[in-house]
């Protein structure tokens, strides 16, 4: 089984867990939709059917587009308002499918139980959520103390002046991608563990 293959097994079972997504899918039966990795070059096109998708690896003329980096993938991901990716062909179809996306609610806690057990399942989520929590009280607390030093130690650099402010923003903006990847490997895991 290709891996194309795989990830549309779960993305539809995904789907299933939201039980207002498959009708709000139908809308899209027989579009088919490009979406485009930037960086490292990726491209899959979604063909929907029956409020069902089916990944592809090439199409000739997909309806829309979407085209953005990791960073605006990500940030429709976490459902963010204003995601940056590049719309082409019918951008009304790729605009209502960023909405459709946003709109999505998957109970990664019901679907763990559903593989593992009620006890099992919300003893793990019990201790991501822990997890989430520390790191990020751990980040706050190292911030803090990082804007102490920068305001002691160096005072020209410190938060405040634009370019260590801007740079404090980045790192942290930096740390919370990386959590919210390393969130999304888990559920992967997790989701894996229960086929």
């Amino acid at each position: 089984m290709t891996p194309l293959a795989l990830i549309e097994i779960a993305l539809n079972r995904a789907i299933r867990m939201d039980s207002e997504m498959p009708l709000r899918l139908a809308a899209f039966d027989g579009k088919v939709v490009g979406c485009e990795l930037t960086q490292p070059p990726l491209r899959a096109f979604l063909a929907f059917q029956d409020g069902r998708v089916q990944l592809l690896g090439q199409h000739e003329a997909p309806d829309a587009t979407l085209r953005g980096g990791a960073t605006q993938w990500l940030a429709l991901a976490r459902r963010q308002a204003d995601v940056g990716l590049q719309l082409a062909g019918d951008t009304e179809l790729a605009q209502q499918l960023i909405d459709v996306i946003r709109g999505f609610r998957f109970d990664w806690e019901e679907a763990l139980s559903q593989g593992i057990g009620d006890m099992p399942a919300q003893r793990l989520s019990e201790l991501v959520r822990g997890s989430r929590e520390q790191t990020r009280g751990a980040m706050q607390s190292l911030f803090g103390h990082l804007a102490e030093y920068l305001q002691y130690e160096r005072p020209g650099a410190a938060p405040g002046a634009p370019e260590s402010e801007a740079e404090l923003r980045e790192e942290l903006s930096a740390v919370n991608q990386r959590l919210a990847h390393l969130e999304a490997q888990l559920e992967a895991l997790l989701k894996q563990q229960r086929t």
